[in-house]
């Protein structure tokens, strides 16, 4: 999606069911740490990814699981 369209998307909605007691929220973790991204090489931007992201690290699938439920 493009950069505004999950946020939009995600305010549009919660405007629409906000009335009715329901939450609406969006997780945008960056870099999640899959078997894919870790076989990325420093060639293929695992250095770059580091050095340029607000958290410079990968994210583990269970830490946005664990946000999300506890949210």
């Amino acid at each position: 999606m493009m950069a505004m369209a999950s946020p939009g998307m995600t305010k549009s909605l919660s405007k629409e069911v906000g009335g009715r007691n329901i939450r609406v929220n969006l997780v945008c973790p960056g870099l999640i740490a899959t078997p894919m991204t870790q076989r990325m090489n420093q060639a293929q931007g695992r250095q770059h990814y580091r050095h340029n992201h607000m958290t410079g690290w990968m994210i583990l699938i269970e830490s946005i699981a664990l946000a999300c439920v506890q949210t």
